[in-house]
Formats: C-alpha cells, structure tokens, sequence
C-alpha cells in the first residue's frame, strides 16, 4: 500500500478515537442524552466507521500484479514467406502470481525545453494507441499471465502519421506505458527521440513498398 494511504487511514483511526474520547467526556460531565445521545449508540456508530476503513485497507492489501514494460525496439515482423512489416516492439514481463490485463497503451512525448512550443504542442504529450494500430494478433485487453510475458507490437505507421515532422524535431525523450484492470499505470524508461525515431520515416516507406508490391 502507499504510504501516504496509510497516513491517511491511521490518521482517520487516531482522529475518531480522538473525538470518542472528547464525546465521552463531554457526555459525562453534562450528562445530557437528548444533546450528545447515549455513550452506547456514538461507540456503535464510530465502530461501524471504523469496520468500513479497515475493510477498505484490507480489499487495497490484496494482491496484485508486478509489471515491467521494457521497449524492444523497430523488429521487423514476417506477416507472409515473401511479405514482412517493421514494426514496434515492447515485452510486458508479471513478475508475480496474478494474471493481467492491459487495457491502454501510450506514449508520453517530452518536449525540449522551448516555451513557445511547449505552449503550442501540450496536447501532444500523451498519444494513446488505438486497437487497429495493433497487430491483429494483440487484442485489447492483452492478457498477461501470472509469471509470464507478453510481447505487444503496433504498426510504426500510425504513430509517425500521428504526428508532423516539426513536432518530432520538438520531441526530447519519449516514454512507453501502459494500464492494467486494477488501474495501476506502468512505465518504460526514458528513451531518446532518437532511440526510438531513428531511420522512422524510411521504415514506413518500406513498409507502403511491401504492400504495394503484395
């Protein structure tokens, strides 16, 4: 669990115990049931509180997925003996018990440091993959079996054409994700533009080429 979740439920637990005891305090020294209600129903009502938090603590303890997305680079995919595709190439590695399913997939474009473009091309920082930019062979969600691997490849077309040749010319670093159905979000490293970019624009030509040749 976070830690800061756990500041929060200990810091709910402290604070209503807190208030119990101020309550029964003041319950006693006025002895007044019609103002504060009786000791009994302001325990019951705290200890169903209470039954609530920790089973809410208890359902964010269970178990779950370890993930780690690491890119693979532009591979080049045989589709046919005499037809193959570029593409790219990312390996999603469980490293627990606990199956998964990846439901998004994306990219996140850092900027080189200039204000100007960082004021005009913002809405391009995160570019989600779409299902037909997969290979038909992953379908969303992709299933990640527990202590497993799962290779996911995408089209190199449909994320150059995403995106102009100036704002690749803008782009610092570009970072690979993708989000499980517990909604936990994991992360490749930092690649550079070039790391992932280099020699983009003639894979996509090599790839119409190939079609047009089919």
């Amino acid at each position: 669990m976070e830690e800061w979740i756990k500041q929060v439920i200990f810091g709910m637990i402290g604070g209503l115990l807190g208030g119990l005891l101020c309550l029964i305090v003041l319950a006693s020294a006025y002895n007044n049931s019609e103002v504060f209600g009786t000791v009994a129903d302001w325990v019951s009502g705290i200890a169903t509180l209470l039954a609530v938090i920790v089973s809410l603590y208890l359902a964010n303890r269970r178990q779950k997925p370890s993930l780690q997305v690491k890119y693979e680079g532009i591979q080049t995919l045989l589709m046919l003996p005499s037809y193959a595709k570029k593409v790219f190439k990312w390996t999603i590695l469980n490293y627990s018990s606990v199956p998964a399913e990846m439901t998004v997939f994306g990219a996140y474009l850092t900027p080189k440091n200039n204000f100007w473009w960082y004021k005009r091309r913002n809405n391009i920082q995160n570019a989600v993959f779409m299902p037909i930019e997969f290979v038909n062979q992953n379908v969303i969600p992709i299933e990640v079996i527990s202590n497993g691997t799962q290779d996911v490849l995408i089209y190199i077309e449909f994320f150059y054409n995403s995106i102009s040749s100036s704002e690749l010319n803008d782009i610092k670093t570009i970072q690979f994700y993708c989000k499980d159905n517990f909604d936990r979000t994991y992360f490749s490293k930092k690649l550079k533009k070039t790391e992932v970019c280099a020699n983009l624009k003639s894979f996509v030509e090599q790839n119409k080429l190939m079609e047009t040749s089919e």
